[in-house]
């Protein structure tokens, strides 16, 4: 209806556009594979020029996406927590509907994978960890990124169930 539209518009998109941080431009090394018509593949590094652009420093919350779609898909709801379980075209749905109601000031998308890890890794070339920083461990004792040195032992960073976003710092 109009005044859901009229929040979504005035409202959300300032929620949405508050958590976006400028990634300046710069070019990344990627590993990667080229299947050849012979079945073989080619190995090596692709130097990947990428353009300057805005990122969420956090996971889009369910209430933002319930604001825009209606409902959440994820099992563990809540409106402080990320939303999960969603494909690429739940995900593309979001997208239209988010474009949609910023009209022509701006485009939100999903970003490239190469986009994506040069983002993650802070514009640092060659970093141990694709998070940016040296440590695998934060000041909080948590690990970094799903990092699980131990297999697995999500009881090690306390995180045995979903966590709300923005309850860890963005990567560096």
């Amino acid at each position: 209806d109009e005044m859901h539209w009229a929040y979504v518009q005035n409202h959300l998109l300032e929620v949405v556009d508050g958590d976006l941080v400028e990634i300046e431009a710069g070019v990344i090394v990627q590993s990667h594979q080229i299947p050849k018509r012979d079945g073989s593949t080619d190995k090596g590094p692709r130097t990947i020029k990428i353009e300057s652009l805005l990122v969420s420093r956090y996971e889009v919350t369910q209430a933002v996406w319930r604001a825009l779609i209606g409902k959440s898909p994820s099992p563990t709801e809540g409106s402080r927590l990320p939303v999960f379980g969603v494909s690429w075209q739940d995900c593309q749905l979001f997208l239209s509907l988010l474009n949609q109601a910023a009209g022509a000031k701006k485009l939100y998308r999903l970003p490239t994978e190469a986009e994506w890890e040069y983002a993650a890794r802070g514009g640092i070339e060659g970093g141990t960890y694709p998070w940016g920083g040296p440590y695998v461990i934060s000041d909080t004792g948590c690990f970094m990124a799903n990092f699980k040195p131990q297999r697995g032992d999500y009881a090690a960073d306390a995180a045995l169930y979903t966590v709300e976003a923005k309850s860890f710092e963005p990567n560096e």
